[in-house]
């Protein structure tokens, strides 16, 4: 009989998941998944568990008290924390609405981007930004990196929130996406970066508002996992404060703009060769 029950307790210890139902923590959340390849494609942990699957994975969310499920982006912020990204605030929040400067935003670039840092020894002698300070190894990389620059009178302006325009450049700058501007307004083609590669959100108001937090986050996780296919502002929304356009739309509207734009283009030249006398329409 001793040696029976010495079994049994052994054949509990070398099997403890029989002891006890299975136990998620209170941060875990269930993704819809039923193989581990989708669960594993969306970032999951795949358990058997008897005759039962699941797919999980940690709330990234719970560490913030000011997010939850139903902010518009909380998918991106948890993304981005994630990652290791971006963090909190020691009292626990995220402040999701708050406006983001450009220290700031430059900081999270650089991480997000360049882990590795390269080394820069150019001098650039902004007169409002202190040796000392936590941000002076971001604004010297930034600036080596030309994702970022001073204004003309000397000064970098740390604490100033970051417009729409300026937040474009400075993240199609850190991406390195090429500027193919078509006019001379030099925001334009950062802004059309973005918005074709579906990434600006449309909690943005107007070309004049300026980055919070959350659209930060937003805007990092579009172009971090090719989120194409959500709505996104484009340039042209941005400055009527219209309502934006998904990419396809976007792309459709812009196959149709170029169609007038050759049609009109040909029209004008057969007017001016029948004007010249090589073409008579009579």
């Amino acid at each position: 009989m001793k040696n029976k029950n010495i079994f049994v307790l052994s054949l509990i210890l070398s099997f403890p998941m029989l002891a006890h139902a299975l136990e998620f923590e209170e941060d875990t959340i269930f993704l819809m998944a039923t193989t581990q390849a989708e669960c594993q494609a969306l970032g999951g942990i795949f358990t058997e568990w008897e005759s039962e699957t699941y797919c999980t994975k940690k709330d990234e969310l719970a560490a913030f008290s000011d997010v939850n499920r139903s902010h518009a982006h909380a998918e991106a912020i948890a993304y981005v924390k994630g990652e290791g990204i971006v963090s909190g605030y020691e009292d626990g929040t995220f402040r999701p609405d708050q406006t983001i400067n450009r220290v700031e935003l430059l900081k999270i670039l650089i991480e997000a981007e360049y882990r590795q840092t390269p080394e820069c020894r150019r001098a650039f002698p902004y007169t409002d930004t202190m040796p000392e300070a936590w941000y002076q190894r971001y604004v010297q990389v930034g600036s080596c990196l030309d994702i970022v620059g001073g204004y003309p009178d000397a000064t970098f302006k740390p604490s100033q929130a970051v417009s729409i325009p300026e937040a474009s450049k400075m993240i199609s700058e850190s991406f390195q996406f090429e500027n193919n501007a078509s006019t001379d307004i030099w925001y334009e083609g950062y802004i059309r970066n973005l918005a074709y590669r579906g990434a600006i959100p449309t909690t943005i108001e107007a070309l004049t508002s300026d980055l919070t937090r959350g659209q930060m986050a937003e805007i990092i996780y579009r172009l971090k996992t090719g989120r194409t296919t959500l709505a996104t502002h484009t340039l042209t929304s941005l400055k009527a404060g219209t309502v934006a356009r998904t990419p396809i739309q976007f792309e459709a509207e812009a196959e149709v703009e170029t169609e007038v734009d050759i049609d009109t283009a040909l029209e004008s030249l057969l007017q001016e060769l029948s004007d010249e006398g090589f073409v008579n329409f009579e």
